[in-house]
């Protein structure tokens, strides 16, 4: 619950300045063409770049309404993924070191060892831990085509949300409150599946 009133509670305490400034930002939208593409590029390239994915798709779903939102974030994720998964495959453990702390590497490559389309689909959601998944996901081998399929699903469930709430559907308020929102709670809820995981008894 404190992780998410830390997300939320600024939202309503400087909501009125960040919705001027969101929608003074976003008069003069680019064109449809443009749009489509820069959400994808950016998307694609949040793998190996610190791009706020989630405030790209929430800006999808603003410029081209929820179903070209969607599907152009649903695109640019999953090539993101793509890319992740032929870096990971192709590079191996190399460019793991150098991207992703190396506690990280031995928790989420074990439970993508287990149950790999189970947490390739929780973390798709969590910062950090979402493109780090997919590069793994290539080094350990999951299966490429339930891969595809699983990253695919998550990311249309996540892009829905975003969607939904960028395309005015609710205000732009509360359409970036989910955006900060969605990935805090899946941030939570790995955090507390790692605890639990931590207190299991070893026999």
């Amino acid at each position: 619950m404190g992780l998410m009133a830390l997300i939320i509670v600024p939202f309503l305490i400087w909501g009125d300045q960040f919705t001027q400034f969101t929608e003074s930002r976003l008069a003069a939208p680019p064109s449809t063409l443009v749009a489509v593409a820069l959400c994808i590029a950016l998307l694609a390239a949040d793998v190996v770049l610190p791009i706020p994915s989630s405030f790209v798709s929430t800006a999808a779903g603003y410029l081209l309404g929820f179903w070209g939102g969607l599907l152009a974030s649903t695109a640019g994720l999953t090539l993101g993924c793509a890319i992740g998964y032929w870096m990971g495959a192709r590079l191996g453990e190399p460019v793991a070191n150098k991207m992703i702390n190396p506690s990280d590497f031995v928790v989420i490559s074990g439970r993508l060892k287990s149950k790999p389309f189970v947490w390739l689909v929780l973390m798709r959601p969590v910062p950090v831990l979402a493109e780090a998944s997919c590069i793994i996901a290539g080094i350990v081998r999951v299966p490429i085509a339930g891969y595809t399929l699983w990253t695919l699903v998550a990311n249309m469930a996540v892009s829905v949300i975003y969607a939904a709430a960028g395309s005015k559907a609710v205000s732009t308020l509360w359409a970036f409150a989910v955006a900060m929102a969605l990935p805090g709670a899946g941030m939570l809820i790995a955090r507390l599946t790692r605890k639990d995981r931590s207190t299991q008894i070893v026999p």
